[in-house]
């Protein structure tokens, strides 16, 4: 991977949208929750008019009449029965009371067949009202969802732009401190050359660590080992379908004993050729990786053993 923002834990596209969508979800209600809301009332309405319906159906509003019906009619037997025991004088007095009777009788029938037709209609009104109310609540249920699904797009949006923003802050912030720490290292290393030189000029010893092809090889180490330490590898747990599919890639660094292998291979051969122990470049493979991040275990072992095919130290 080429160095660079992307280089210092900048997330790939599928991670930053991951973040951003659990941001812009917790921001909104669930479907569950709107559903919970409103589909106990669409149940209640849907029990209440259920039981409405059943009721009105077991009912007959033109029963109240039954009593009156009954009561008319055995008041105008009793009084033709009457009219009749007086004679046929009374004969017309008896139609008469038989016409008012039949009327009054009449208007009771009438009532009780309104009645009646009323009742048989109330199960489907109740019905029907209690649909719509039932409708209503749907609706509005469904429109909750669509409110929802709204939301949560412009919310995604304004999360994915904020995550993207943190990312980068804090990759050009580890690449500025990587960078710090480069710049200073390799100050600290013009500084030991001019203090080398200073003393050789003054008369002593000329250290072998002024040594341009020296100073190349400990680059080359203390690069390497900045490189096994921040290396990046394919993620194993990666998975592109899922909702959070993880980083493309981790970065884990190559074991301290196998890193100081591959350095010593490295750098060894042009360091016994300037003159370097065998100690020496040890005690240099050790900086470079420390510098590196490197904590150096309690038994190195492996790389950092002597071998004696190297020679005396």
């Amino acid at each position: 991977m080429p160095r660079g923002v992307g280089y210092y834990g900048f997330p790939s596209e599928a991670a930053l949208a991951a973040r951003a969508m659990r941001l812009a979800e917790a921001s909104v209600p669930t479907p569950g929750s709107i559903r919970r809301r409103y589909d106990r009332p669409i149940g209640d309405v849907g029990g209440f008019t259920q039981a409405l319906v059943a009721l009105l159906r077991g009912s007959s509003p033109g029963s109240s009449y039954d009593e009156a019906i009954a009561g008319q009619r055995s008041t105008n037997e009793a009084a033709q029965a009457r009219l009749a025991a007086l004679g046929p004088e009374y004969a017309g007095a008896g139609v008469a009371a038989g016409s008012a009777a039949d009327s009054g009788l009449s208007r009771l029938l009438a009532s009780k067949a309104g009645a009646t037709a009323y009742g048989a209609k109330q199960p489907g009104i109740a019905a029907s009202r209690g649909a719509l109310a039932q409708t209503g609540l749907v609706n509005a249920r469904e429109e909750a969802l669509t409110q929802r699904t709204e939301g949560l797009r412009s919310a995604f949006l304004q999360a994915y732009e904020q995550v993207r923003q943190n990312a980068l802050s804090l990759a050009t912030a580890n690449a500025s401190i990587h960078q710090s720490d480069r710049a200073f290292n390799e100050q600290m290393r013009q500084f030991d050359v001019s203090a080398a030189r200073q003393a050789a000029e003054a008369g002593a010893p000329k250290a072998p660590d002024i040594n341009e092809d020296y100073q190349q090889v400990r680059g080359d180490a203390f690069t390497m080992a900045e490189k096994f330490y921040t290396r990046e590898i394919p993620n194993p747990r990666y998975n592109p379908n899922a909702v959070d599919p993880g980083p493309e890639t981790i970065q884990k660094e190559l074991p301290y004993g196998e890193a100081f292998k591959r350095i010593r291979s490295n750098v060894r051969p042009l360091l016994r050729q300037l003159g370097y122990s065998n100690s020496a470049i040890t005690k240099l493979i050790r900086q470079a990786l420390q510098a590196a991040g490197y904590k150096t275990p309690a038994n190195p072992g492996g790389g950092q053993q002597r071998d004696p095919t190297y020679g005396p130290h």
